[in-house]
Order: structure tokens, then sequence, then C-alpha cells
């Protein structure tokens, strides 16, 4: 199975890639140029996009401290242990810090490119694209693992885990969805004025 990390990392770099190679090559026809203004834009929505990449992971790391079950010989019940102090701390310092860099951007003054909501909508369609990936990828093969054990089988080792992996992407990709279903149009009261993407 695909870790979680590794696949929503994979499809935002690769959707990155190609939405900077989009509108470097084909910007000209929004009217959108290749300026001072326009590549601090296009920083801010990519750090916007990696700060939510690492709040996942944070996020994951967390639930996975208090979802993982102990590993018990044939005819004894799983059992949740308590969860491990240092996974915690790692999480919550990982989310804090994803937080943290989405909140430093989230705040700086931008000047108004045009082209700049194409901008903010491509790249919240590859935060969705991403965290789908990584909740095909993942929940599943998790929910699986789950069902394993609730039935008394023994799963894999190699999927221990990977149920808090699935509800973070899974949580993710809704929020991406809903700030899509906002900037198209479809959500109430128009388009979301917070959201977990940098906006234009």
């Amino acid at each position: 199975m695909i870790p979680f990390e590794a696949a929503s990392v994979a499809v935002a770099v690769l959707g990155t890639l190609a939405v900077i190679a989009v509108f470097v090559v084909r910007g000209h026809e929004i009217g959108w140029e290749l300026s001072a203004g326009a590549m601090f834009t296009l920083y801010v929505r990519a750090a916007g996009l990696a700060a939510t990449l690492v709040f996942a992971a944070g996020l994951a790391e967390i639930l996975r401290a208090f979802l993982v079950t102990e590993l018990l010989p044939p005819g004894y019940a799983p059992m949740r242990p308590s969860p491990p102090a240092e996974q915690i701390v790692r999480g919550a310092t990982l989310a804090a810090a994803g937080a943290a860099f989405w909140g430093v951007h989230y705040l700086l003054p931008r000047p108004s490119v045009r082209g700049g909501a194409l901008l903010y909508t491509a790249f919240v369609t590859v935060g969705a694209a991403a965290f789908g990936a990584a909740t095909v990828a993942t929940l599943p093969a998790a929910i699986a693992h789950e069902a394993q054990r609730l039935v008394g089988m023994q799963p894999p080792p190699r999927l221990e885990g990977a149920l808090g992996g699935g509800i973070a992407a899974f949580l993710l990709w809704l929020g991406h969805l809903w700030q899509l279903r906002a900037q198209l149009g479809g959500g109430p009261g128009g388009r979301l004025e917070h959201t977990l993407a940098v906006e234009p």
C-alpha cells in the first residue's frame, strides 16, 4: 500500500509543476505575465499547499497514535494501548508548524495580478487531487485492516497505522472539495473567504 504522505506529496508536486508550466507557457492567453508580482503570488499559492501537506502529516500522526491496536496472539481480543507521548508530540508539532506556516502566508500582502483567481482555483484543484489520491490509496486498505481485526484475523503489520493517514487525507480532501464548490459558485453565499489554501 502507498503511504498517505507519499501519495499526497507526489501528486501535489506533480500538480504544482503542471500548474506552473501551464501558466508560464499559456498564461498570456488570459493576460498573465511573468512579473515579480505574479511570481510572488505563485510562490504564496505553492507555499500554502505545502503548509497544508505538513499540517495533514501532523494530523495523521496524531490519529495514528490513538487508532493503532496492539498485535495480540490468536484468541485474544484486540486492545488499544495508551497513545505514545512522543508520537502525539511529533504530530502536534507538525500540525502546529503547518498551521503557522500557512498563517504567515495567509497574512502576507499580495499584489493584484491578472489571473490570480484562476491560479488560486488551480492550486485548490491540485490539493483536492493530492488528498483524493491519498484517500483512495490509503483509506480502503486501512478500513479492511481494521475489519480483519474485528473478526479475529491477524492483518499484515505493514498496514499498521494506515487508518490515521487515510482519515487525515479524507478530511483534507473534503475540505478542498468544499473550497472548489464555493470558488465555482456552488456554495452558499458564493466563494468562501477563509479556506485551507491561501486565497487570492
